[in-house]
């Protein structure tokens, strides 16, 4: 075989070559997949930041509603999303505030706020094969416990005047709240330089007559229902009578422990109870009138033990 003849046999019976040829087509299809991978990363990544964008929205949009300000939970709900890069109205973006939800299992609730969040997002491969945009959405509800800063509740739904005070009676600790679950226009209802300095939550609304005033806040009209802090609390084994006073007038002071005060309270004209840390049963009425102060040392709880008007 000539010099000539052997190269052309060497070179037609060669296969080392189809080994690169592999490699490239193989190439072509890792970094394909690769390709998309990262785009498939990238929608998982745009979730997770609208995710965290909700989140913060909801969770402000509500802390707006339970203080009040801002007025409009909308405004503060879609300021903070715009923080985190998602702007309602710009670049597609969508942040939709609800008060109450409109689905889930919070639905209908008042105290709830619901923020959604999208986008469209583009994937520049998925465009070889069929439409690119995506449509990318993150949901989220808060909801904030409004008991916590309120130390009276009246629980009757529909009441004129469930809470009423008058003649110069003033709660004076800021940090003793009123809430008032009554429906009424007239839920809560202050007279005659009467005032709460702590924060005010009524379901329905207030009056303020004769010099009354709510210095507080927030001050939160047609706010939500709040529950029973003691509705599922078992009370203790009530007492048996006490022999302490239960009534007095014009100027006294007096030192009460805990103990089933049977007659009810009845203070008026000027009197000064100084309570010792405990439980008091107070059956019939609680009557305080005419600049009586009362002053819990510390731990001190009023059990309403009847079904009757509290007339401070």
């Amino acid at each position: 075989m000539s010099f000539r003849r052997l190269i052309r046999h060497h070179i037609w019976r060669s296969e080392s070559g189809s080994v690169a040829v592999h490699i490239g087509l193989m190439l072509v299809a890792i970094i394909g997949v690769a390709a998309l991978g990262t785009e498939i990363g990238y929608l998982l990544y745009k979730h997770r930041q609208m995710q965290s964008a909700a989140d913060a929205a909801a969770l402000s949009g509500a802390t707006a509603y339970m203080t009040g300000y801002p007025s409009d939970l909308k405004v503060e709900a879609r300021a903070v999303a715009a923080a985190m890069g998602y702007t309602h109205g710009v670049g597609g973006a969508t942040v939709t505030v609800n008060r109450p939800p409109l689905s889930g299992s919070k639905a209908g609730d008042s105290s709830t706020v619901e923020v959604i969040v999208s986008q469209p997002q583009t994937l520049h491969l998925v465009t070889l094969f069929r439409s690119g945009v995506f449509s990318v959405g993150a949901r989220a509800v808060a909801t904030l416990d409004a008991a916590g800063i309120y130390c009276m509740l009246a629980l009757d739904p529909a009441a004129s005047g469930a809470v009423a005070l008058l003649n110069n009676a003033v709660i004076t600790n800021p940090k003793c709240g009123v809430a008032d679950n009554s429906s009424s226009s007239s839920a809560l209802t202050l007279s005659e330089n009467s005032s709460i300095a702590g924060a005010i939550s009524v379901h329905g609304d207030w009056t303020l007559a004769n010099g009354a005033s709510l210095p507080g806040s927030p001050l939160i009209r047609n706010g939500p229902v709040i529950d029973d802090p003691y509705a599922a609390v078992q009370l203790q084994t009530i007492p048996a009578c006490t022999g302490q006073t239960s009534s007095g007038k014009n100027n006294l002071t007096l030192n009460l422990t805990p103990g089933h005060f049977c007659a009810g309270w009845d203070f008026m004209n000027t009197v000064t109870l100084n309570l010792a840390p405990g439980a008091y049963y107070i059956d019939q009425k609680m009557n305080l009138k005419n600049n009586v102060t009362v002053n819990a040392m510390g731990g001190v709880t009023l059990i309403v033990n009847g079904n009757y008007p509290i007339d401070i």
